[in-house]
């Protein structure tokens, strides 16, 4: 199984999960089942990080970005 990497982008009280640079999941808080089904899917991962995500990106995106290179 190939490892994955993934990132949550955060600000304020809203969170981002991406996973190999696209969004999994959205919202206030990431849901610890998504962590769950995130282990139970991937098994094996390169890198799990935090980044922070701008306040004017989620105004301009209206929420996270679905590429992860587009969070700004």
């Amino acid at each position: 199984m190939e490892a994955v990497k993934v990132v949550i982008a955060t600000y304020d009280d809203w969170e981002g999960l991406y996973v190999n640079g696209m969004l999994r999941t959205e919202g206030h808080s990431i849901n610890h089942d998504d962590f769950v089904d995130l282990i139970n899917e991937y098994k094996v991962f390169e890198s799990i990080k935090i980044v922070e995500i701008s306040e004017e990106c989620l105004e301009v995106c209206g929420n996270c970005p679905e590429d992860l290179d587009s969070v700004f």
